[in-house]
């Protein structure tokens, strides 16, 4: 189990030098060399994204268009950036208080006209406005995938389940890696948390003309006033907003 240690020790802290992006087809070859040489190793795949850690390496394979794989390969600097920016953020803020935790996703009561809200990059955004991230690493995000942006970020503190591959066999096991380091783990928290935080207060804002929100979009009987009001009210905290209209039941809708 020497290279299982290994790889516990490379997912907690290491300041991402050591991540490659791969193909699908790529991503393929290492599991049959993982099989052929009897490794241990993790695999996960994610919505955005595949990913195998093997000895000192973390490989990722990109779920996207040849296009977008091409700019998540040239956007793999963001990870040490997000990580170096955090870790300089938290030598400035000993302590900081999380916002209360309130559900990603909320329903209401349905409506026959629906707009909604959607925040436009939301935890990029916020990490930037509560100054996690520079203006500059921010500025070079916003042309990459969100996916990359995403990933970036919860690799701060988001746990991740693989699953295990002993002496090249897939166990039917799995394992949850977080980072050691739960400072790190809390600004991550701080970001995911604020957003859900507006959106809670947004819902109460709009009383019973709330129909839902989904982590950064709000779904709301549609009126002038009502759009009017919840713009004003992301726009006062510094966030970017998009407005959706639609006719039908928010439930329905892919999320």
């Amino acid at each position: 189990m020497k290279a299982l240690r290994n790889l516990e020790k490379n997912s907690t802290d290491e300041p991402y030098q050591s991540r490659q992006i791969v193909s699908k087809v790529g991503f393929n070859v290492l599991l049959q060399q993982i099989r052929a040489t009897d490794s241990d190793a993790y695999v996960r795949e994610g919505y955005f994204s595949k990913e195998i850690r093997w000895g000192s390496m973390v490989f990722i394979c990109p779920l996207q268009t040849k296009r977008m794989t091409k700019k998540f390969n040239e956007g793999m600097y963001l990870y040490k950036r997000v990580f170096e920016d955090a870790t300089l953020w938290l030598k400035k803020h000993e302590e900081f208080l999380l916002p209360k935790e309130y559900q990603p996703i909320v329903y209401g009561k349905e409506k026959k006209y629906i707009c909604g809200t959607d925040l436009d990059h939301a935890y990029w955004r916020i990490a930037y406005k509560k100054k996690i991230i520079s203006k500059d690493t921010y500025e070079r995000g916003l042309p990459m995938p969100k996916s990359l942006r995403l990933s970036a970020l919860s690799c701060l503190g988001k746990e991740r389940t693989y699953d295990i591959y002993e002496d090249g066999a897939d166990t039917k096991k799995h394992i949850n890696l977080k980072r050691k380091n739960k400072r790190l783990q809390a600004v991550y928290e701080l970001i995911r948390f604020t957003c859900y935080n507006m959106m809670h207060q947004c819902k109460n804002m709009l009383g019973d003309d709330f129909v839902a929100y989904k982590v950064d979009c709000i779904y709301y009987a549609e009126s002038t006033k009502n759009i009017k009001l919840v713009e004003d009210f992301f726009e006062k905290r510094g966030m970017l907003t998009k407005q959706l209209y639609m006719k039908g039941r928010v439930r329905e809708e892919r999320f």
